[in-house]
């Protein structure tokens, strides 16, 4: 198993989640168009020569003119997370690893469990002390003493009752001092960090904490410079958006960006109970300026690729998608397969100059960090 690819494609997920505001100082028309406005064809990478024949026909890119993109400046905070934090979550990582896995074995210190329990005083449940799939790491110190330490030498599928008391100086003075008993049932344990755990997960790119350990450093570090790059990605898009010329956005694209925005935000909008457009209201925005900035972000990376002659072959393409077989396909598949997995080899071929565009950028720009006070 190769690296999550979550973190690797981090930096082009969050380009889509970035900026909430439509870029200003555009020439031309809005993200919004009117039905008789709509953009009726055009390659993304046609420039327009005669502006004025374009908006009055309708056709054409919707970008007029490209702005400066070369030698920007602008800043960036690369996050250092510490040794602490490292561990934190190279231990996250294995418990959701290990998780896939039926471990039989007795509740150790330092293993994480998954349990049921219900908590009782004078024979009556009480607020706050029942809960269903609650996930506990032993030794944690996260419940009232004697709790975790009553896990300890259980087996999955026992039921256990645990007579404790609360502190005297417990938050809640309700339940202060007062003796109380928890059943618990233990639905799971994940075994913690060990040579033999790590080895059990069969895994070809580790057969022990060590190199459990220097693989998934490698990823946090990933994370973070891929965080660390968005940040600068994002600031290099607003200038680069602001000082270019758009004209009527296709609106082939914008009924795309716009099926993507829905599609992206209708499950978070609805843990909130609210609906798209009211979840995107609260953060400043709406489905249709989000759309426009998103065509604006393709016009510009695709125009930039056509300006600079960054092309891919097709040969080219073929060995990136290998690579993204390799690496990250959990099934075996052809490269007919891979492309229809991924809408098409044409839209393929975007995403893959997009990307190398996207390092053009980096690799062409000053990123500093914040000056104090930012």
């Amino acid at each position: 198993m190769k690296r999550k690819l979550w973190i690797l494609l981090f930096a082009g997920i969050c380009l889509f989640a970035a900026g909430c505001g439509e870029a200003s100082g555009n020439d031309g028309q809005s993200a919004q168009t009117s039905e008789n406005e709509a953009s009726t064809g055009g390659s993304l990478l046609d420039l327009v020569e005669n502006p004025e024949a374009y908006l009055n026909s309708n056709t054409g890119s919707g970008l007029l003119e490209i702005g400066q993109y070369k030698g920007l400046t602008v800043e960036a905070a690369k996050y250092v997370p510490s040794e602490e934090e490292i561990d934190y979550y190279i231990q996250s990582f294995f418990a959701d690893e290990a998780s896939d896995f039926e471990w039989n074995k007795a509740v150790e210190n330092g293993d994480t469990v998954v349990i049921d329990f219900v908590g009782k005083i004078d024979g009556e449940a009480f607020e706050g002390g029942t809960a269903d799939d609650y996930t506990l790491v032993i030794g944690s110190h996260s419940f009232i003493d004697g709790f975790e330490d009553g896990v300890i030498g259980m087996e999955v599928g026992d039921v256990k009752d645990l007579e404790l008391s609360f502190p005297e100086n417990y938050h809640n003075a309700e339940l202060a001092g007062k003796p109380c008993v928890f059943t618990v049932t233990l639905d799971k344990v994940i075994p913690s960090l060990s040579d033999d755990a790590v080895a059990t997960l069969q895994n070809p790119d580790y057969s022990n904490v060590e190199e459990y350990k220097a693989f998934q450093s490698e990823v946090i570090s990933d994370y973070f410079n891929s965080d660390y790059e968005t940040t600068a990605m994002s600031g290099l898009l607003d200038q680069i958006i602001n000082t270019s010329k758009f004209g009527i956005l296709p609106e082939d694209s914008m009924n795309e960006q716009r099926q993507r925005i829905v599609s992206a935000y209708t499950d978070v909008a609805s843990s909130y109970g609210l609906d798209v457009d009211t979840y995107l209201s609260y953060n400043g925005t709406d489905v249709e300026t989000l759309a426009g900035l998103f065509v604006k972000r393709d016009l510009v990376f695709l125009s930039i690729a056509e300006a600079e002659g960054i092309t891919i072959s097709d040969t080219e393409l073929d060995e990136i998608a290998e690579r993204y077989i390799s690496d990250y396909a959990t099934v075996e598949m052809t490269l007919d397969e891979f492309y229809e997995q991924e809408g098409g080899r044409d839209a393929f071929m975007k995403a893959s100059v997009i990307e190398k565009v996207y390092r053009f950028l980096l690799d062409n720009s000053n990123i500093v960090e914040p000056s104090s006070g930012n």
